[in-house]
């Protein structure tokens, strides 16, 4: 496996590095700074693994398993540092455990589950949960293994690690890319930290997301309609990608007739929203105060906001509703165009989160899932200076006070702007060399 001495090296460094979060005995806030100089580390030595072995002999799937999950085993024990979310999800998989549904009670309405450990730690308990049904099932069997800890829930989530490995493994076979790119998202400390150290959800979408990937490429229309529908079933965003692939179909010759058929596949695990009853109507409404009053991390929309403010515009909704139409220009743009249904997929993920009012750092592990399959200048650049703006983190555990920090901020959008530009004259190059044989 590790012939090559030099890539040995590297994974030993990546360990340690891992490693050392066991033994710094640092406060909440000095903690963040180590979290953002080890992540800073991890990402050179990622990187520099890729280059060493993009164009080398391919590593087997044994041999890449081996590496990913030996690297996040290391961090099952470590506890979260830069989100406070997980308390939410171990509150909401007690709550179930109990035999309550979380869509129909807030946590300040269950007095009686309320305790000294999760209930004081959980974020906005006068909203009722904002996470989809099959994520509650993991978080109730994440609390079903290990209680009020996130132990539980990073070892369901070794599984759904072996499982998009799997399926990105088989893509690259697929485009006949050399499947040493899928260290890209392997050794990706964005992928790493944000799953085994802040033992977020998004895992679980990137697993549904990987499974619909493959599935499209090989041709297999009924099974991608189906992973499609659970991954929005997990995250409600990835309903963007619902007209890309039926567009996709449509174009690829497939008669309006069968795209209904095999839509059985897609509309048959929404039953499970049954499961909880009409209460499931309550996500939306949380959702919609979320839309509506939470921004962070987006130079675009700080921009606009104060453009607004110049013009004796107070209203941020205004800024939200522009934020909005410049990303349905962009889709409308990405749809009609003849790019490959990888490269239109990455670029409505891509765009989604640029035009977003919201950019948490573990949002933008949806593209680190397309680096191997559609290479990017810009998602490569994004999982790396990402690990920056937790330095907003870092002020808010010290002062108590949560604003983006600008000169991140700056470095993270205009350079991003600038890397998209490259990376869609990239994808197109060869569109218009192919149309030019044809005059």
């Amino acid at each position: 496996m590790f012939k090559d001495r030099y890539n040995l090296l590297i994974i030993v460094f990546y360990v340690l590095a891992l490693m050392s979060f066991y033994f710094m005995d640092l406060s909440k806030y000095s903690k963040v700074i180590f979290y953002i100089t080890d992540f800073i580390l991890c990402f050179i030595l990622g990187f520099l693994f890729f280059i060493r072995n993009k164009d080398k002999n391919e590593f087997t799937f044994k041999e890449i398993l081996f590496i990913a999950i030996t690297l996040r085993i290391i961090l099952l024990f470590v506890n979260p540092v830069t989100s406070d979310d997980y308390y939410r999800y171990l509150w909401d998989g007690r709550v179930q455990a109990e035999g309550l549904n979380p869509f129909q009670y807030s946590p300040e309405e269950l007095t009686k589950l309320q305790d000294d450990v999760i209930y004081p730690k959980v974020t906005y308990p006068d909203i009722k949960t904002i996470y989809p049904p099959l994520s509650q099932v993991v978080f109730y069997l994440g609390y079903i293994i290990s209680g009020v800890n996130t132990i539980g829930l990073k070892i369901l989530y070794l599984f759904f690690s072996g499982g998009i490995l799997y399926f990105l493994f088989n893509s690259l076979k697929l485009l006949k890319v050399n499947t040493n790119y899928i260290f890209l998202y392997v050794l990706s400390p964005l992928v790493i930290f944000e799953f085994f150290i802040n033992a977020h959800i998004d895992i679980l979408i990137l697993f549904f997301i990987s499974a619909f990937i493959y599935f499209t490429l090989s041709g297999n229309t009924g099974p991608a309609f189906l992973f499609l529908s659970l991954s929005i079933l997990s995250k409600t965003y990835s309903l963007i990608f619902l007209p890309v692939y039926v567009f996709h179909l449509y174009r690829s010759g497939m008669s309006v007739k069968n795209i209904f058929l095999q839509s059985f596949y897609f509309f048959l695990p929404m039953l499970f929203l049954t499961f909880y009853g009409s209460s499931i109507g309550n996500i939306y409404i949380t959702m919609q105060n979320y839309m509506q009053h939470w921004y962070s991390n987006n130079l675009i929309f700080v921009s606009l906001n104060s453009l607004l403010n110049v013009l004796n515009i107070y209203d941020h909704q205004i800024a939200r509703v522009i934020m909005i139409i410049f990303f349905l220009t962009a889709y409308v743009f990405i749809l009609r165009s003849k790019l490959s249904i990888i490269q239109k997929l990455y670029l409505v993920s891509f765009f989604y989160l640029f035009f977003a009012h919201t950019v948490h750092q573990w949002y933008v592990t949806l593209i680190v899932l397309f680096l191997p399959v559609c290479f990017s200048y810009s998602a490569l650049y994004w999982s790396g200076i990402i690990g920056l703006t937790n330095i907003t983190v870092f002020y808010f555990l010290r002062d108590n006070v949560w604003e983006d920090f600008m000169p991140v901020l700056i470095a993270e959008y205009m350079v991003l702007a600038v890397l998209i530009v490259f990376d869609i004259r990239r994808f197109f190059l060869p569109l218009r060399l192919q149309d030019s044989k044809h005059i």
